[in-house]
């Protein structure tokens, strides 16, 4: 059986870590993912639940569909 080996054999730098990490975070939590979803729960108003069923409604779509 062929042993498996790092591609990357040196470890990353402090500040390589950091880099990577923020990009992480950006990706992944960024200011959009926040706050957008907030607003548009307060811009719903009493139509909340119709909104939370189309919201549910597209994200299984989404998710089922690979989008």
């Amino acid at each position: 059986m062929e042993q498996l080996h790092d591609l990357n054999p040196k470890p990353l730098s402090v500040k390589q870590y950091l880099v990577v990490s923020s990009m992480l975070f950006g990706l992944f939590f960024g200011a959009g993912n926040l706050i957008f979803p907030i607003h548009l729960g307060q811009l719903a108003g009493a139509t909340g639940v119709s909104q939370r069923l189309v919201f549910w409604s597209l994200r299984w779509f989404c998710h089922y569909c690979q989008f």
